[in-house]
């Protein structure tokens, strides 16, 4: 062969390398999704009104509060006073076109000023140290009263506690970015209202929330949300309605009894869905952590108002008689549906009290559940499996261990009341009574609550029947990781031939 002809082969490998490491560079780099965060900003004790309406920016890695809110203020140029960046940065007034005027701390008041939510949680830190992610939803309030008009108070940051508005807020951010509000008629004006309104209820936020996304209708004469009161017709039971839930008026004059036919009523107080009682939280630890994971603190049941805006849906959950809440059975087997699931049909799909705990930020907790098995009789633990609920429509799995050092995040054990684990082998005895304790990260992957310290999560006990041939080892909303990564598809299907060529090359050039 002559040597021209060798450099030749030499020259095209090396093009056709260089071709396939560009593209492999340019296309596996391009995110994944766009991550973006809703921001409002917010001064209803002035005038009931805004100076952002919810409006929807894109994030870039490491952003933080203040980057987000400098960036959309210029961009609609709006004047603004601060001082300081980073850990010092204060954001002390905002101009207000409509009037004329900036809002801050004055003279006259010097109780006024602006505080700042994330994710309806008054941060602990100053805006331009606390990093955002994808999902979070920024609201900067004007308070005259620092902070007690507006459900907060600078000496004892924390949640908020009016009623909690991020869904509504986000909703309306992507009505405003798609700028098709004529399409959703009243609903949006009445919505708007109610997002504009101080001391809007959580009933009167959840429904208008439902109403905007098409899962109930203001035109129901029987769909009581403009009170939490649990006057009689209603059908809320004396509760607060379930975050505004549509009661579909056939309980009308039965002194909010649920007579458990009204199946259009969302999922709310149709515990007859239920086929097995809930289960209790068990306080009392049975048996000691291993190193890295903390007992919840205070768990307890959590609520409808409280779990409808994390799943989505009024019919993605059941409220019991008890006023605690579980999944809904038709919810969890759509979300099982959804992951080629098929719940064996002699065994009931058990839905576990969700439930609510505070655990030290970004940190595992333990919840020990204490469900009645009579239905499940002679079935091996290992037969049970645990699914969380990630949304209305979606669920994860839980993997159980042998051992309570095993124990990590998505993990549980099966014990007995005394605390002595229960192997996958081992029967479920008929009249027994069995805990399982669950372990949970705070924001982990089975952590629906994405606010730091809060764990809430509720779950479903599900013997398995045959599954679809289709079936994937994947989370509940089909992605196999979060957001803000990279999109490794294209290099996944370029890499053989780059290695390939790659590897040819180097072997040639060793061999001379």
């Amino acid at each position: 062969m002559s040597k021209g002809f060798g450099n030749t082969r030499k020259a095209l490998r090396l093009a056709v390398l260089s071709f396939l490491v560009l593209f492999t560079a340019v296309f596996s780099f391009v995110p994944a999704d766009t991550a973006q965060v809703a921001i409002t900003v917010e001064k209803l004790t002035e005038d009931g009104g805004f100076i952002v309406e919810p409006f929807l920016v894109p994030l870039s890695r490491n952003q933080t509060a203040e980057d987000v809110t400098i960036d959309l203020l210029y961009s609609k140029s709006i004047r603004y006073e601060s001082s300081g960046g980073g850990e010092e940065f204060y954001l002390a007034a905002i101009y207000d076109p409509s009037n004329n005027a900036y809002l801050g701390m004055t003279i006259r008041n010097t109780l006024a000023g602006w505080m700042i939510t994330v994710n309806n949680i008054y941060i602990g830190t100053s805006a331009g140290a606390h990093t955002l992610r994808d999902g979070d939803v920024i609201r900067w309030q004007y308070t005259k009263q620092l902070g007690a008009d507006i459900g907060g108070n600078p000496n004892s940051l924390g949640v908020n506690t009016k009623a909690d508005k991020d869904r509504l807020v986000w909703k309306f951010a992507e009505i405003n970015a798609k700028g098709n509000k004529s399409s959703y008629g009243t609903a949006y004006n009445k919505g708007l209202s109610v997002l504009k309104n101080l001391n809007a209820t959580q009933s009167e936020v959840n429904f208008a929330l439902a109403v905007l996304n098409g899962d109930a209708s203001y035109d129901d004469s029987s769909n009581n949300n403009s009170t939490d009161n649990g006057s009689g017709g209603s059908n809320n039971s004396g509760s607060n309605n379930n975050g505004g839930s549509n009661n579909n008026g056939t309980d009308n004059g039965s002194s909010g009894t649920n007579n458990g036919t009204d199946s259009g009523n969302n999922g709310s107080n149709n515990s007859a869905n239920n086929d097995a009682e809930p289960s209790e939280i068990v306080e009392k630890p049975l048996f000691s952590l291993p190193s890295g994971i903390d007992e919840g603190i205070k768990p307890r049941p959590t609520t409808a108002s409280e779990i409808v805006p994390l799943l989505g849906s009024n019919s993605a959950i059941t409220e019991n008689d008890d006023g605690s809440v579980t999944a809904s059975v038709s919810a969890v087997k759509n979300a099982l549906s959804a992951l080629g699931v098929t719940p064996d049909t002699e065994n009931p799909v058990t839905p576990l009290v969700a439930f609510r705990t505070d655990v030290q930020s970004k940190g595992m907790a333990r919840i020990q559940l204490k469900p009645k098995l009579d239905g499940y009789a002679g079935k091996t633990f290992g037969s049970i499996s645990v699914f969380k609920m990630t949304s209305a429509k979606t669920a994860l799995k839980l993997n159980m261990v042998s051992s309570i050092e095993a124990l990590t995040d998505g993990a549980f054990v099966w014990t007995d009341i005394s605390g002595n684990v229960k192997q996958s082998h081992d029967e479920v005895s008929a009249g027994g009574s069995y805990v399982i304790s669950v372990v949970i990260k705070d924001d982990g992957n089975f952590d629906i609550h994405k606010t730091g310290g809060t764990i809430v999560d509720p779950l479903a006990l599900v013997v398995e029947g045959k599954k679809s041939e289709n079936e994937s080892n994947k989370g509940g909303d089909g992605s196999s990781g979060g957001g803000g990564g990279c999109d490794t598809g294209t290099f996944g299907i370029f890499a053989p031939f780059a290695l390939a060529v790659l590897g040819f090359s180097v072997t040639r050039r060793e061999s001379k």
